[in-house]
């Protein structure tokens, strides 16, 4: 989502005499703003690269600059960046958000880039994905089968991409969704598996400016995520049988959620060993330790309704919140209790 931006060398100004170039202060702010984690180091690189390229005028004026200050110190006076114009103002927000509209061009000219990038993060939606579904009856249990159905999530991701709240959080919430996939399609096996969808849609929204260690721990928990990828019912080995826990999801989360295949240098390129072979950041014993982790999950029923099924057989339907709770390892609290864990006691062990 965020790839698409990148620095255009025609709107950037020439820097003013004894400055350093531009390309300089913008990395300057860049290393400032890398220390922070959450808004500034979300988002905070955007909104410096856009102000310090973005639309310059032919004559120099980007949007506001640094003032140099009196003295024999030359000291630099730190002045807020705002947009000149409207399109300058425009442009930016088409790039930290989804749209743009009158006010947002007016609130940017005002009080500047960084600020208004603040107000939109602070802001919430004007409506959830859970809040869609109640309000459109899209949670009863009636002849519709909304509970098996994919059109409700449809609608729900369209209305959320289209209707109010922070274009920034939703902008950032896609991005991550098309870093932790997961597939309507492919959780058919999951009862309510639109309302499901609402909720992870729901987290995104709720971590896209948070710690990462939490957004990786609500993930690995969806029950969309766990049908997804396997983690739902994944049960400990069992020598008798041969069974071993199911590699699927440990395998993405190091490969797609987190450090990747080969260990990297600074710019992104792959680190070589002394035969100039790419270094591996895992291989199979860590992947069937990791599998250990994720094991002994299931739903959690233990605040859930049971209902008649509307056509009158002898199955019986739960309340939405089934497919929207966290998944829990807790099997007492599962569609039919245990007394005994699924999940694996052994060590999970590393090559690390």
């Amino acid at each position: 989502m965020l790839d698409d931006i990148t620095l255009d060398p025609t709107g950037v100004s020439a820097p003013e005499s004894g400055a350093s170039p531009r390309s300089a202060e913008i990395e300057t702010r860049q290393a400032s703003i890398a220390g922070t984690i959450g808004k500034s180091a979300a988002i905070g690189a955007l909104a410096v690269n856009l102000a310090a390229c973005g639309g310059a005028s032919a004559d120099g004026a980007g949007g506001g600059s640094a003032t140099s200050g009196g003295g024999a110190t030359g000291s630099v006076e730190q002045v807020e960046r705002k947009p000149e114009t409207d399109a300058q103002a425009a442009r930016f927000a088409l790039h930290a958000s989804l749209s743009v509209s009158p006010q947002d061009i007016s609130d940017l000219k005002q009080i500047g880039y960084e600020p208004w990038l603040d107000r939109q993060m602070d802001a919430t939606n004007a409506q959830s994905a859970a809040e869609f579904f109640e309000s459109r009856g899209f949670n009863r249990i009636d002849t519709n089968s909304y509970y098996s159905r994919t059109q409700p999530a449809d609608a729900m991701i369209w209305n959320q991409l289209m209707a109010g709240g922070s274009g920034v959080r939703k902008r950032i919430a896609l991005a991550l969704s098309e870093f932790f996939v997961v597939s309507l399609n492919s959780v058919d096996s999951l009862i309510w598996r639109s309302q499901g969808m609402g909720a992870y849609w729901d987290m995104l929204n709720d971590r896209a400016f948070g710690n990462f260690r939490d957004l990786l721990e609500d993930v690995s928990l969806a029950p969309v995520m766990g049908v997804y990828l396997n983690t739902r019912g994944n049960r400990k080995a069992d020598a008798r049988t041969g069974r071993v826990p199911d590699e699927n999801f440990g395998r993405e989360i190091m490969q797609l959620f987190s450090i990747g295949l080969h260990d990297l240098n600074i710019d992104g390129t792959d680190k070589l060993n002394g035969s100039g072979q790419p270094i591996e950041t895992y291989d199979n014993e860590d992947v069937t330790g990791i599998a250990k982790v994720f094991t002994g999950y299931d739903l959690d029923f233990s605040e859930t309704t049971m209902h008649p099924h509307p056509s009158g057989s002898n199955w019986q339907i739960p309340d939405p919140d089934v497919a929207m709770r966290p998944m829990t390892a807790d099997a007492s609290k599962w569609r039919y209790p245990r007394n005994e864990s699924f999940h694996s006691p052994e060590e999970k062990a590393s090559s690390a």
